[in-house]
């Protein structure tokens, strides 16, 4: 985890790990990853342990294709990275229609000769760095992608049109505002092949996908501009070719992006060394804005599920003991961290514990709905609370953590 991401599970481990501590067990931490730079202080960031505790397994060898766990398998047929750089285009939106156009098109062509490693290329995964990106690929998806479809059929004169009609039913959104249960339906339809009913003809995802979508049928992707890191590049493209099918992945670079000009400049360098180029993450769990956006819900949590004291049903005043004993425990661990924010730290969690004990809430509050009337102490983040009640906002998510703008006309008479 790096990032925002990261930044957030870094204080929600803090509470898991007191929730743990006091059943008498210690954990034992063991994760993976393809992509990651500088893991002794990644571990120490997130999960508060000092460096000395980190071990990387396996440690390296002679051969970097074999380590005696795991080797390259030379008979899987990878992935190919094509980088397009249309420099003439009027725009980046006609660069994009046209090439989801081109790939879904030639991708449905494939599909449809029966060839069953040509199957993973009917359905299209396009990868966007933010929701705006994605957004207006949405509204492209609608209008100009089945127009330049149409035209790439009439114009050569395709008989089966099968795969050119783009509805609801065969496009699926994946980013951080679509609920968990939705996503995991997605995930299975994405395990369709062409001709099921409930085949995915077209995805349109943000970074989400770069962990836990494992689907060995897809082959083709479309990155909308160069992501924001390597370590992103390499877990977001990854999604496709791994299976028998070979993965293609077509970034789309713009003339007006630094970044995008940059990877096109050492495009086949970069390619070559993708792996030795993985910067490392920056976490900062104990920094002002993630103190504000989670520790309320990181301290309920831990008050809330102690054993030693009667808070489940009710947010009674906290005593005088738990607090104290909470507040070490993350001193301690913030100690590990970052001990420069020790201040900063103490004066947030005091206040909350301040107000707890003296708003007189009622309630915990619910997950779904409001109910000021039973002064909840806590409510969902996005929520506006305009009353003397003041609950906490808690996060529901981790990677949802900024409400939407509300737009307002105002109207104004001039004399």
């Amino acid at each position: 985890m790096d990032g925002p991401l990261g930044t957030i599970a870094g204080l929600y481990e803090a509470g898991i790990d007191y929730l743990i501590s006091k059943t008498g067990a210690k954990p034992k931490r063991i994760g993976s990853s393809a992509t990651l730079a500088m893991a002794g202080e990644q571990c120490r960031d997130l999960y508060g342990v000092p460096l000395e505790s980190v071990r990387i397994f396996p440690a390296p060898v002679l051969n970097w294709d074999d380590n005696h766990y795991s080797y390259v398998d030379t008979e899987v047929p990878g992935r190919k990275y094509v980088g397009l750089y249309a420099n003439g285009s009027p725009s980046n939106k006609t660069t994009q229609y046209k090439l989801f156009a081109a790939l879904m098109r030639s991708g449905g062509a494939l599909a449809a000769t029966g060839n069953p490693v040509a199957e993973g290329y009917s359905t299209l995964v396009n990868y966007f760095n933010s929701r705006r990106d994605q957004g207006q690929a949405l509204s492209l998806m609608g209008d100009d992608v089945p127009r330049e479809l149409r035209l790439l059929a009439e114009r050569n004169g395709d008989e089966q049109r099968t795969y050119i009609d783009i509805s609801d039913r065969g496009l699926v959104q994946l980013h951080g505002n679509v609920k968990s249960d939705e996503v995991q339906r997605s995930f299975a339809r994405l395990v369709r092949n062409v001709g099921d009913r409930n085949h995915v003809r077209t995805v349109l995802a943000t970074n989400m996908i770069s962990v836990g979508l494992d689907v060995p049928r897809l082959g083709l992707m479309a990155m909308v501009h160069q992501p924001k890191s390597m370590s992103e590049y390499i877990q977001a493209s990854s999604r496709v070719g791994r299976g028998r099918t070979p993965g293609l992945v077509v970034v789309m670079l713009s003339a007006l992006r630094s970044r995008d000009k940059s990877h096109l400049e050492d495009f086949s360098f970069t390619h070559r060394r993708m792996y030795s180029l993985v910067e490392p993450s920056s976490l900062t769990p104990f920094s002002a804005s993630a103190l504000e956006r989670a520790l309320p819900g990181v301290v309920v949590s831990m008050m809330r599920n102690t054993p030693d004291y009667n808070m489940e049903d009710s947010p009674v005043p906290i005593p005088d003991a738990l607090k104290e004993e909470v507040h070490e425990f993350l001193l301690n661990r913030l100690r590990i961290i970052d001990p420069d924010e020790e201040v900063q730290f103490s004066k947030a969690f005091l206040e909350i514990c301040r107000a707890w004990n003296t708003r007189g809430y009622h309630s915990y509050g619910q997950e779904v709905h409001i109910a000021l009337a039973q002064r909840p102490l806590m409510v969902p983040f996005i929520t506006s609370v305009k009353t003397d009640v003041r609950p906490f906002q808690v996060l529901q998510a981790m990677r949802n953590v900024d409400s939407g703008l509300k737009l307002a006309q105002i109207v104004t008479n001039h004399a």
